[in-house]
């Protein structure tokens, strides 16, 4: 995660998530240590490098925030995303639905949390001014996810309509693939 610091504000995503997912497990105090430990350790990096090897590296930081966003930029990447790469945003949404669902044996509200605030902060992110299709390039790791726990829910899948509609996400993931696989 200190590491991640290197892609600027990706690292603060990734840190948010981490600290979101054990509150929605009820663990606040787990929270409030990743979440301090986390920005404690990011400022220390931000400092040091900023130090001792690129003066301006805190400031292109801060500079970011300062970024306009536009809306006709943001719907050209947006419509972008959809037709090239249309897997990144729908196999992380099947995933959702996979984690979310109830009683379901692949619930896991660490990796919904992850799915989403990925998603939101790519949203978010690509709609500066100057951003490109790799703000949502982190919506792989909850698409790998997804297609993980969708094969693992296809093989244990009790009952004709959970078969069914595993199959039919199963189905619409292969096909969401192809876009991609054809760039």
């Amino acid at each position: 995660l200190a590491l991640a610091i290197l892609t600027k504000q990706t690292a603060v995503v990734f840190l948010v998530a981490a600290a979101i997912a054990p509150v929605v497990e009820g663990d606040w105090r787990r929270a409030s240590g990743v979440l301090g430990g986390g920005l404690a350790l990011l400022f220390a990096l931000v400092v040091a490098i900023t130090l001792l090897f690129e003066p301006n590296f805190a400031a292109s930081i801060a500079g970011e925030g300062r970024s306009p966003w536009v809306v006709s930029e943001w719907m050209r990447t947006l419509r972008r995303l959809v037709e090239s790469s249309p897997d990144l945003l729908l196999i992380p949404a099947i995933g959702l639905w996979l984690w979310t669902g109830r009683g379901a044996e692949t619930g896991d509200a660490r990796w919904a949390v992850l799915a989403t605030v990925l998603l939101g902060s790519s949203l978010a992110m690509s709609a500066k001014y100057g951003a490109d299709l790799n703000y949502f390039l982190s919506l792989r790791i909850p698409e790998s996810l997804a297609i993980g726990t969708l094969w693992h829910a296809g093989r244990t899948a009790k009952g004709r309509r959970r078969s069914a509609a595993l199959s039919a996400a199963a189905a619409l993931a292969i096909v969401a693939l192809v876009p991609g696989a054809l760039c």
